[in-house]
């Protein structure tokens, strides 16, 4: 799980999921997470996203999902999977 931890409870409400949590500290978390997943196979990734921190993200990998939460969804990640 990549995440910006916008509301500081990602871990939380993943405790007791067999996963390994990366939260992004200072800015420019797009790039942050763009980056993170071009250091992995593209080919190989299927992201999902609901901000406009997730755009690159959602652009760079194979398959890129925009989902919309209680937080809502950008308009732009819709528009741009």
């Amino acid at each position: 799980m990549l995440t910006a931890d916008t509301f500081g409870k990602a871990k939380a409400e993943l405790e007791g999921i067999n996963c390994e949590v990366h939260i992004l500290t200072g800015e420019s978390h797009d790039v942050q997470k763009e980056e993170f997943v071009r250091k992995l196979d593209t080919e190989k990734i299927i992201a999902l996203g609901n901000g406009n921190n997730g755009l690159k993200m959602l652009k760079a990998a194979k398959i890129g999902i925009a989902v919309c939460l209680e937080g809502g969804c950008s308009k732009d990640a819709g528009y741009h999977c």
